[in-house]
Protein backbone atom coordinates (compact mmCIF):
# COMPACT_ATOMS: atom_id res chain seq x y z
CA UNK A 1 0.00 0.00 0.00
CA UNK A 2 2.85 2.39 0.84
CA UNK A 3 4.40 1.81 -2.59
CA UNK A 4 1.14 2.58 -4.39
CA UNK A 5 0.88 5.80 -2.41
CA UNK A 6 4.43 6.77 -3.38
CA UNK A 7 5.81 6.44 0.14
CA UNK A 8 9.08 4.82 -0.87
CA UNK A 9 10.77 5.15 2.52
CA UNK A 10 7.94 3.33 4.29
CA UNK A 11 7.63 0.75 1.52
CA UNK A 12 11.32 -0.07 1.77
CA UNK A 13 11.19 -0.28 5.57
CA UNK A 14 8.13 -2.54 5.48
CA UNK A 15 9.68 -4.69 2.76
CA UNK A 16 12.76 -5.41 4.86
CA UNK A 17 10.61 -6.03 7.95
CA UNK A 18 8.45 -8.48 5.99
CA UNK A 19 11.46 -10.42 4.71
CA UNK A 20 12.95 -10.47 8.20
CA UNK A 21 9.79 -11.86 9.78
CA UNK A 22 8.15 -14.06 7.16
CA UNK A 23 8.86 -17.77 7.57
CA UNK A 24 11.52 -19.09 5.20
CA UNK A 25 9.02 -21.76 4.13
CA UNK A 26 6.49 -19.18 2.88
CA UNK A 27 8.18 -18.65 -0.47
CA UNK A 28 5.10 -17.25 -2.21
CA UNK A 29 4.67 -14.39 0.25
CA UNK A 30 8.41 -13.82 0.57
CA UNK A 31 8.72 -13.62 -3.21
CA UNK A 32 5.88 -11.12 -3.37
CA UNK A 33 7.43 -9.00 -0.61
CA UNK A 34 10.85 -9.11 -2.27
CA UNK A 35 9.42 -8.09 -5.63
CA UNK A 36 7.62 -5.12 -4.08
CA UNK A 37 10.74 -4.16 -2.13
CA UNK A 38 12.82 -4.33 -5.33
CA UNK A 39 10.33 -2.02 -7.06
CA UNK A 40 10.50 0.49 -4.23
CA UNK A 41 14.30 0.37 -4.20
CA UNK A 42 14.42 0.88 -7.98
CA UNK A 43 12.09 3.89 -7.76
CA UNK A 44 14.24 5.27 -4.93
CA UNK A 45 17.34 5.03 -7.13
CA UNK A 46 18.90 2.15 -5.22
CA UNK A 47 19.47 0.14 -8.40
CA UNK A 48 22.22 -2.20 -7.16
CA UNK A 49 20.27 -3.15 -4.03
CA UNK A 50 17.09 -3.55 -6.09
CA UNK A 51 18.99 -5.98 -8.32
CA UNK A 52 20.11 -8.06 -5.33
CA UNK A 53 16.61 -8.22 -3.88
CA UNK A 54 15.08 -9.03 -7.26
CA UNK A 55 17.66 -11.79 -7.81
CA UNK A 56 16.54 -13.34 -4.51
CA UNK A 57 12.89 -13.06 -5.59
CA UNK A 58 13.75 -14.78 -8.89
CA UNK A 59 15.35 -17.65 -7.01
CA UNK A 60 12.20 -18.03 -4.90
CA UNK A 61 10.03 -17.95 -8.01
CA UNK A 62 12.14 -20.66 -9.64
CA UNK A 63 11.76 -22.83 -6.54
CA UNK A 64 7.99 -22.32 -6.72
CA UNK A 65 8.08 -23.36 -10.39
CA UNK A 66 6.30 -20.21 -11.53
CA UNK A 67 7.70 -19.76 -15.04
CA UNK A 68 5.48 -16.82 -15.99
CA UNK A 69 6.41 -14.89 -12.83
CA UNK A 70 10.10 -15.75 -13.20
CA UNK A 71 10.10 -14.51 -16.79
CA UNK A 72 8.44 -11.23 -15.76
CA UNK A 73 11.03 -10.75 -13.01
CA UNK A 74 13.90 -11.54 -15.39
CA UNK A 75 12.50 -8.85 -17.71
CA UNK A 76 12.59 -6.48 -14.73
CA UNK A 77 16.15 -7.49 -13.89
CA UNK A 78 17.14 -6.70 -17.47
CA UNK A 79 15.68 -3.20 -17.05
CA UNK A 80 17.81 -2.69 -13.94
CA UNK A 81 20.93 -4.05 -15.60
CA UNK A 82 20.54 -1.97 -18.75
CA UNK A 83 19.88 1.20 -16.75
CA UNK A 84 23.20 0.56 -14.99
CA UNK A 85 25.04 0.23 -18.32
CA UNK A 86 25.28 -3.57 -18.09
CA UNK A 87 23.77 -4.25 -21.53
CA UNK A 88 25.65 -7.51 -22.18
CA UNK A 89 24.61 -8.86 -18.79
CA UNK A 90 21.06 -7.71 -19.50
CA UNK A 91 21.02 -9.51 -22.85
CA UNK A 92 22.10 -12.72 -21.11
CA UNK A 93 19.27 -12.23 -18.60
CA UNK A 94 16.72 -11.83 -21.41
CA UNK A 95 18.06 -14.88 -23.21
CA UNK A 96 17.63 -16.83 -19.98
CA UNK A 97 14.03 -15.59 -19.74
CA UNK A 98 13.30 -16.62 -23.32
CA UNK A 99 14.86 -20.06 -22.80
CA UNK A 100 12.63 -20.52 -19.78
CA UNK A 101 9.65 -19.46 -21.88
CA UNK A 102 10.58 -22.00 -24.57
CA UNK A 103 10.80 -24.80 -22.01
CA UNK A 104 7.45 -23.68 -20.64
CA UNK A 105 5.97 -23.76 -24.14
CA UNK A 106 7.25 -27.29 -24.67
CA UNK A 107 5.78 -28.49 -21.35
CA UNK A 108 2.44 -26.70 -21.54
CA UNK A 109 2.03 -26.43 -25.32
CA UNK A 110 1.15 -22.78 -24.88
CA UNK A 111 3.35 -19.75 -25.42
CA UNK A 112 3.82 -17.74 -22.25
CA UNK A 113 2.70 -14.09 -22.50
CA UNK A 114 5.68 -12.70 -20.58
CA UNK A 115 7.94 -13.89 -23.39
CA UNK A 116 6.46 -11.16 -25.62
CA UNK A 117 7.94 -8.42 -23.48
CA UNK A 118 11.22 -10.34 -23.32
CA UNK A 119 11.44 -10.40 -27.11
CA UNK A 120 10.67 -6.68 -27.30
CA UNK A 121 13.33 -5.82 -24.75
CA UNK A 122 15.87 -8.09 -26.42
CA UNK A 123 15.13 -6.38 -29.72
CA UNK A 124 15.86 -3.00 -28.17
CA UNK A 125 19.12 -4.28 -26.66
CA UNK A 126 20.22 -5.80 -29.98
CA UNK A 127 19.36 -2.56 -31.78
CA UNK A 128 21.75 -0.75 -29.42
CA UNK A 129 24.42 -3.27 -30.43
CA UNK A 130 23.62 -2.69 -34.12
CA UNK A 131 22.42 -6.30 -34.58
CA UNK A 132 19.60 -5.21 -36.86
CA UNK A 133 18.67 -8.68 -38.09
CA UNK A 134 18.40 -10.01 -34.53
CA UNK A 135 16.50 -6.92 -33.41
CA UNK A 136 14.02 -7.25 -36.26
CA UNK A 137 13.36 -10.93 -35.56
CA UNK A 138 12.79 -10.37 -31.85
CA UNK A 139 10.57 -7.31 -32.25
CA UNK A 140 8.34 -9.18 -34.69
CA UNK A 141 8.13 -12.19 -32.37
CA UNK A 142 7.35 -9.91 -29.43
CA UNK A 143 4.58 -8.15 -31.34
CA UNK A 144 3.00 -11.47 -32.32
CA UNK A 145 3.02 -12.72 -28.73
CA UNK A 146 1.61 -9.45 -27.42
CA UNK A 147 -1.17 -9.61 -30.04
CA UNK A 148 -1.93 -13.20 -29.10
CA UNK A 149 -2.37 -12.31 -25.45
CA UNK A 150 -4.02 -8.91 -25.92
CA UNK A 151 -1.18 -7.07 -24.15
CA UNK A 152 -1.91 -3.46 -25.20
CA UNK A 153 0.88 -1.54 -23.46
CA UNK A 154 3.73 -3.77 -24.64
CA UNK A 155 2.12 -3.92 -28.09
CA UNK A 156 2.45 -0.18 -28.71
CA UNK A 157 6.01 -0.43 -27.35
CA UNK A 158 6.60 -3.20 -29.89
CA UNK A 159 5.33 -1.16 -32.82
CA UNK A 160 7.49 1.76 -31.75
CA UNK A 161 10.46 -0.62 -31.52
CA UNK A 162 9.66 -1.99 -34.97
CA UNK A 163 9.68 1.55 -36.38
CA UNK A 164 13.10 2.19 -34.81
CA UNK A 165 14.54 -1.05 -36.17
CA UNK A 166 13.13 -0.49 -39.65
CA UNK A 167 14.47 3.07 -39.66
CA UNK A 168 17.91 1.75 -38.65
CA UNK A 169 17.83 -0.64 -41.62
CA UNK A 170 17.04 2.28 -43.94
CA UNK A 171 13.37 1.34 -44.39
CA UNK A 172 11.55 4.57 -43.64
Amino acid sequence: VALFHGDLKRSIEQGYIALENLPESDLQTRQSAATTLASALRLDGELAEAGHVLTDAIAMSRTLGSDQTTIRMLNGLYALQSSQGQLSKGIATLQEALQLAERGTERRRIRLPAAGLGHLRLSDALLHQNDLEGALGHVREGIELCKQWGMANPLWEGYLGLAWVLQATGDE
